[in-house]
């Protein structure tokens, strides 16, 4: 079981994208638990995505602490290393993250 945190205000195209990407490709059963911005302790869980400010690209995946053009899921789409085998998804997460990020927003 993927023990996965999140932030518990309103959701984002960017952390859902992420989660629906771990569970469409991974073996993984993800339970996700929507946690406070403020927390600290994240020591109960496996992942932590769009909060933290940490990002490690194992457990932490959090994109706020650095100005890149990269959202959460850009970072989990990352990770899984899928891109090439699927680049209609790579698209559709590049979208995603120029809107996520500000870069370019969707209308």
């Amino acid at each position: 079981m993927l023990n996965i945190a999140t932030h518990n205000k309103i959701f984002h195209a960017d952390e859902v994208t992420a989660i629906a990407l771990l569970k469409l490709f991974t073996d993984e059963e993800i339970v996700v638990h929507r946690i406070d911005h403020q927390s600290e302790d994240f020591s109960a869980y496996d992942m932590v995505i769009d909060i933290s400010k940490k990002f490690d690209g194992e457990k932490y995946f959090d994109h706020h602490q650095n100005k890149g053009g990269k959202s959460s899921a850009g970072l989990i789409w990352d990770y899984l290393g899928l891109g090439l085998e699927y680049p209609r998804i790579s698209k559709l997460i590049h979208h995603v993250d120029l809107n996520d990020t500000g870069i370019k927003k969707s209308r």
